[in-house]
């Protein structure tokens, strides 16, 4: 038996919009279901991505768990979800994968040169 946890959602929003985080709430959701895995959400309010992950409890206690290999996925709707810098959020990627968890992003519109 594993004490490992399926998948994580993280949702954030910096005005702590309900509408914005019941979005990537029910997006993570359906994303869990349609790919039969289970979910544990991460909600941070009132935080911008542009603050830095140390001083965001919710992604601070994301990256432990993950640290501490409890977490094999990590759900976001979008990059700009974990962090607006660029280099915060490779680096972020790059923990994730140091301890083997899958960073998952749900619309990678974001990902597609125009």
């Amino acid at each position: 038996m594993s004490n490992k946890i399926d998948s994580v959602l993280y949702i954030r929003s910096a005005t702590n919009s309900k509408h914005a985080l019941e979005l990537q709430r029910s997006n993570g959701t359906t994303y869990a279901q349609e790919n039969s895995i289970s979910l544990s959400v991460i909600e941070e309010t009132q935080s911008s991505g542009v603050t830095p992950v140390n001083d965001r409890p919710g992604m601070s206690w994301l990256i432990h768990l993950v640290e501490v290999g409890l977490v094999k996925n990590v759900i976001v709707s979008n990059l700009t979800r974990i962090s607006r810098s660029v280099t915060e959020l490779y680096d972020i990627q790059s923990l994730f994968a140091k301890h083997g968890a899958k960073l998952i992003v749900i619309d990678k519109s974001e990902l597609i040169s125009k």
